[in-house]
């Protein structure tokens, strides 16, 4: 039946009886979790409990410095690039080639079936003459995470951030040429499915299992892996983030290949170079196909010019507010909450903002809801998917109900960047199938997808908080970095600031008044701790056991905001509990205006727009 939002999951989401059933695991309402830990009986949250359960799966700290790279194959190892390589058999190998193996390898645990061959090298020390290729696996390896499509394959790249190579020199595989089975004919599109697959007319005069031995394969997509330290035997070393990358227009082969602009035009009948919100005129989406510019305006901004934005399941406003902060024009946000739409009116609708006071399938589904944007923010209810969460609540169904919403709400939006926010718990193995039918949604569709587990004191939040944080890009568009780290533990460089401190964090609130501003002592004071550090747990909608740092009394409303990134003017509406849930459960304002500048900048970059600025930090991530 379906839930509140009247969605069910609509992709491969299969075998419910296999996952677990929650045994072994801690049962206990999900509100309520605490442990002790350590002599000074510190207490700590749900996401900081949940720590203790996927640590040895996924990287958590995005804070440890990089290892040393594994060791490769130097360029003075290899002659220079063969033109060509004849095996015994006559079996000739040129660089482009496309083959299939013998017996297929393992990489990142799939299934490597093809390769694409960048180069021939004789390697001097083994005195042998390998392939260097780029290697493929069919779409169904991941689990549903693209569509399962016969002859449609995947490019896979196993990358690690120490090493200096370039992403396409870390991609390439050495393959011996007696490994190889038969010549395969590959085509590398930037398309949209069904372009360039096999006819159907030669599936109904062949049959299935020929065309999947001997017919075309299709690569619209790589998967891309990142690591910390490709040498590390731990799990928790390796894994820290994940990309499904649409092929772009520079990357497809000649005859299989159109203007990414093209694709943005065939998905979303084009875009607004610069941005969509235009003061005074019509957000309609401008793109001329038959010209070789990609608009009149291009590389010009006109005054008050802004890239416009959605919040969904937008509770208090948080990640509004951020969005707000970076210069985007907010031009709805939708929350079923009364209270929270309420609080999202009291602070966005004077500006011009839509709030909409529904759920999401009558949001969706209603046709006068014609919401354009360029970004858009998806923040679903997250308590189901911690693997923490295994006594069945009354909610339940209606958020699993919201996490398939999102899919659909983004073919009706069809932004050409859009955000995800949830907890870390669900990349548990306990909810695999249903974070796989998640990231195909969005596939489905032609998104690509990036995902990691985010750390947020890097981008200045006073809190040990980690949330998982997805980026995906539309059809035609290209799939931007995370933002590079704001602050750090230990700053070595003028480039980037220590962590914020919750005293410096609460600064601001020092003389303010204000009705949320309201200090309640304890009739027992707690132990003192020290405020010159981050949050001593992250915070949750009770608090998470937390408490002013002096032992006296409770935080009071307003700090708990400001310590969730909230600026001091935010208003919120409803009673004490209302604020602290909506506090609890926000994206923090002051991460999300890091992320929504960021995103900013690589559209600006994209469209070559005049109000690009330069990226500074890390070295940006395939």
């Amino acid at each position: 039946m379906p839930g509140l939002y009247g969605w069910q999951p609509r992709f491969e989401v299969a075998d419910y009886d296999d996952i677990e059933d929650g045994s072994g695991w801690a049962s206990r309402n999900q509100t309520a979790i605490r442990r002790k830990d350590g002599e000074d009986g510190r207490y700590q949250s749900v996401e900081d409990f949940e720590d203790t359960l996927i640590g040895d799966i996924i990287d958590l700290t995005d804070t440890k410095p990089i290892q040393k790279a594994k060791e490769f194959i130097k360029r003075e190892d290899f002659s220079e690039d063969l033109r060509k390589f004849v095996r015994a058999d006559g079996l000739v190998f040129t660089s482009g080639t496309c083959a299939e193996l013998s017996i297929p390898i393992e990489v990142l645990g799939l299934k490597i079936e093809f390769l694409k061959i960048h180069s021939i090298v004789y390697i001097r020390p083994q005195r042998q003459t390998m392939l260097r290729c780029f290697v493929y696996c069919r779409a169904n390896q991941f689990k549903g995470r693209l569509p399962r499509i016969l002859n449609e394959v995947c490019a896979v790249s196993q990358l690690d951030d120490a090493d200096p190579r370039s992403w396409k020199e870390q991609s390439l595989e050495l393959i011996h040429p007696d490994a190889i089975l038969r010549i395969r004919d590959l085509r590398t599109t930037n398309t949209l499915y069904p372009s360039h697959r096999f006819e159907p007319e030669e599936f109904k005069q062949l049959g299935k299992e020929y065309i999947k031995e001997y017919g075309p394969l299709v690569c619209r997509y790589r998967y891309v892996e990142h690591s910390n330290d490709m040498n590390s035997k731990k799990a928790k070393s390796r894994n820290c983030e994940w990309a499904f990358m649409r092929i772009t227009e520079d990357e497809a082969d000649q005859n299989y290949k159109i203007k990414d602009d093209a694709i943005t035009n065939q998905w979303r009948g084009g875009k607004v170079v610069g941005g969509s919100a235009i003061p005074g005129r019509s957000s309609i989406p401008v793109f001329d196909l038959e010209s070789s510019r990609r608009s009149s305006r291009e590389g010009i901004a006109l005054p008050g010019q802004k890239y416009s934005a959605g919040d969904a399941f937008a509770g208090g406003g948080g990640a509004s507010r951020g969005i707000v902060a970076a210069g985007l024009s907010l031009d709805f946000a939708v929350d079923h909450w009364a209270t929270a739409s309420e609080s999202l009116r009291a602070n966005f609708q004077n500006s011009g903002t839509k709030v909409y006071g529904q759920d999401m399938h009558n949001f969706i589904t209603d046709k006068s809801t014609n919401c354009r944007v360029d970004m858009l923010h998806l923040s679903p209810p997250c308590q189901v998917w911690s693997p923490c969460h295994t006594v069945a609540g009354k909610n339940d169904e209606m958020n699993e109900s919201a996490l398939f919403a999102c899919s659909p709400l983004v073919e009706k939006i069809r932004p050409r960047l859009f955000t995800v926010e949830q907890t870390f718990g669900m990349l548990h193995p306990r909810f695999e199938q249903f974070f796989n039918a998640f990231v195909q949604g969005f596939t489905f569709y032609g998104y690509s997808v990036r995902w990691k587990i985010v750390y947020l004191p890097i981008y200045g939040l006073p809190q040990p908080r980690r949330r998982l944080v997805m980026i995906g890009a539309g059809p035609g568009e290209r799939l931007p970095s995370f933002p590079p780290a704001t602050h750090c533990q230990d700053p070595s460089s003028d480039q980037l600031e220590k962590f914020v401190s919750v005293r410096t964090a609460l600064a601001p609130t020092k003389h303010l008044r204000d009705p949320l501003h309201d200090k309640r002592r304890f009739k027992k004071p707690k132990a003192a701790w020290n405020a010159d550090g981050l949050l001593r747990a992250t915070m949750t909608t009770d608090g998470g056991g937390n408490y002013h740092y002096r032992g006296r009394r409770d935080f009071t409303l307003r700090e708990y905001a400001t310590l969730q990134g909230f600026p001091i003017n935010h208003i919120f509406r409803g009673t004490r509990t209302d604020v602290k849930k909506q506090i609890g459960n926000a994206f923090p304002s002051s991460v999300v205006e890091v992320l929504y500048k960021h995103l900013a900048q690589c559209l600006d970059r994209r469209d070559g727009s005049t109000t690009a600025r330069p990226m500074k930090g890390q070295r940006q991530r395939l």
